[in-house]
């Protein structure tokens, strides 16, 4: 996919930083996947979603290990040490990772300080494993539509024996989004660090991110990059931090561009909420994953009992509750209401979605996705060239072909993470492997 309209060119400049490679789409080679060990009380069922390489002495396989999260109704997590991955045509000829750390239900990883600062339900989203031993954890409010998440990050333990030390109630506090307000929206996701030429220019070491959640009003329109110190947390806060990439609810760059077929290709209110980041070494490329529904809108049929209705037959629509049946003529065909509310004139119709059947946004079918920055963008960003909201990708669409094995029809990717000794990328995807996704990996060559 080339440049959208109104890109900016890559920043002038000399020396290493300006001149190493972009990715490019077809860079990408599937190596390999691998499998959770199966538990009764595993809360790797349904869980596994964030993910955080880890050398750790080169694991029980010599292939390093991850940290990973449990089942988002629990703080849970452990470390799984990778195992050579295989190319298999079925699952069950796929290895099986081994616990390095956590047990079979993973630990708290907050040290009990989950939450402490909110009533609400949040979950984690995000880990990062950090050079002198600690591990840092980060969590989001799940649905702040009554619910304000005002401190995103714990500097916990990467021995999660006997129990972490946790130190929490930590903030990031950059230009334009304070610290209440549920603004943990914009960076209480994905984190990953940002390769030694380009941290002095960038001014951080680490990347921050949240994006394509639930009240879309509270994070960004598209993957977004907050650039802080992860040395900072535990010693400072609010951890100073600036945004570099974004888009606010004035300005949904992503989806402004025309045609309006765009939303098939770059962003649409349907991309999973799960996602990861990498910034991989030698290149000059961040990389987002996430599953992406590229689905065109449905359009509304059936108006409801009041007026003035909020629509009109024939509205394009991608906000309702999840059915099987796409019609014609059945009780749940899609633009068929599903419930209203006469006094408060509001009203849920049906969205035609057999890969999500819960209440919110859709746009089925969903692929695995990949959206490609030039950092060198982010820079211009920084110099006061550019608004944030004015950088798009390079490239956004499907990264690897033939696509991933063994993947359900939602197409998610749970989270991702770099290997840079081995050049390898693990994803973490929602597979049909029961409940538990699957790790793939894939190479660059760079």
């Amino acid at each position: 996919m080339p440049r959208l309209p109104f890109t900016v060119g890559m920043m002038s400049g000399t020396g290493p930083d300006t001149d190493l490679p972009l990715i490019q789409p077809g860079d990408f080679t599937y190596v390999g996947s691998m499998k959770y060990p199966k538990n009764a009380t595993s809360t790797y069922n349904g869980g596994g979603k964030v993910i955080a390489f880890a050398e750790g002495g080169g694991g029980a396989f010599g292939r390093g290990t991850i940290f990973c999260a449990g089942h988002d109704y629990f703080e849970f997590g452990g470390q799984m040490d990778l195992r050579v991955p295989v190319i298999s045509a079925t699952i069950g000829g796929l290895p099986t990772m081994s616990i390095a750390q956590g047990g079979n239900a993973g630990v708290d990883l907050f040290g009990g300080k989950f939450h402490e600062e909110t009533a609400a339900a949040c979950v984690i989203g995000g880990m990062y494993p950090r050079d002198d031993g600690k591990l840092i954890v980060c969590e989001y409010v799940y649905y702040d539509g009554g619910s304000v998440g005002t401190y995103s990050h714990f500097v916990s333990d990467q021995d999660l024996s006997p129990a972490p030390s946790t130190v929490g109630g930590i903030a990031i506090n950059a230009p334009g989004l304070g610290i209440s307000g549920g603004q943990s929206g914009w960076y209480g996701q994905t984190m990953c660090r940002i390769p030694t030429p380009w941290q002095a220019a960038l001014g951080g070491n680490t990347i921050c991110t949240g994006y394509g959640m639930s009240v879309s009003g509270r994070t960004s329109y598209g993957p977004d990059a907050i650039i802080v110190d992860i040395d900072q947390f535990g010693v400072v806060n609010p951890v100073p931090g600036q945004r570099l990439l974004g888009y606010v609810d004035a300005h949904q760059t992503l989806t402004e561009v025309p045609p309006n077929d765009i939303y098939s290709n770059v962003w649409n209110l349907g991309s999973q909420q799960y996602n990861g980041v990498i910034f991989p070494d030698n290149t000059s490329t961040i990389c987002y994953f996430a599953g992406h529904g590229y689905g065109a809108p449905q359009f509304i049929k059936e108006l409801p009992d009041f007026t003035p209705a909020p629509y009109a037959i024939g509205d394009p629509f991608r906000y309702g509750e999840g059915t099987t049946n796409p019609g014609p003529g059945g009780a749940n065909e899609s633009g068929r209401i599903k419930s209203q509310n006469i006094a408060a004139k509001s009203v849920d119709y049906y969205y035609y979605d057999p890969a999500n059947l819960s209440k919110g946004y859709h746009a089925y079918p969903y692929r695995h996705q990949v959206w490609m920055y030039d950092v060198r963008d982010l820079l211009r960003v920084k110099a006061g060239e550019l608004q944030f909201w004015e950088v798009v990708p390079y490239y956004s669409g499907p990264f690897v072909s033939p696509v991933l094995p063994f993947q359900t029809n939602g197409g998610r990717i749970y989270g991702a993470t770099w290997d840079a000794s081995r050049k390898t990328i693990y994803l973490s995807c929602q597979g049909t492997d029961g409940g538990y996704p699957l790790i793939h990996a894939l190479t660059i060559p760079y």
